[in-house]
């Protein structure tokens, strides 16, 4: 009776194991903004203990085209914010794709859009995003 108990006291430390949560990596935060006409700046807040490499695409209007920000990759220190530019871009609503690549950690990435870029694009959004409330 005492060998049962044992192997049952075993199997339910032994699964109570394998259930417990794992740590939460911190998923980096991703913003952008229109800073003119012609160029987008996506920031990256690194909220994790080590440094991150991050970098981001745009897509003209949410097509496979796609243009990189500058400089491709940025390094975002720990608990700490970076920004990257995509120059040259055609005002409009476009969609980006970003990454960031924590050490130890899975490989982040995400989409973004609609995102404006000029001044006619950011009315479009913002009532866009009114509208939805988004």
């Amino acid at each position: 009776m005492r060998r049962i108990r044992a192997a049952v006291t075993a199997l339910a430390a032994g699964s109570a194991l394998l259930a417990a949560p794992a740590v939460a990596s911190a998923a980096p935060i991703v913003e952008t903004t229109s800073l003119n006409e012609t160029t987008l700046e996506i920031r990256y807040t690194n909220t994790s203990s080590s440094p991150a490499t991050c970098g981001g695409l745009l897509h003209f209007f949410g097509s496979p085209l796609s243009w990189f920000g500058l400089p491709p990759a940025v390094i975002v220190p720990p608990n700490s914010t970076a920004t990257q530019q995509v120059p040259y871009v055609i005002g409009g609503v476009h969609t980006v794709s970003w990454w960031c690549e924590v050490p130890g950690e899975p490989l982040h990435s995400g989409r973004l859009g609609p995102v404006a870029v000029g001044g006619l694009a950011d009315v479009l959004v913002d009532g866009f995003n009114q509208a939805t409330g988004s």
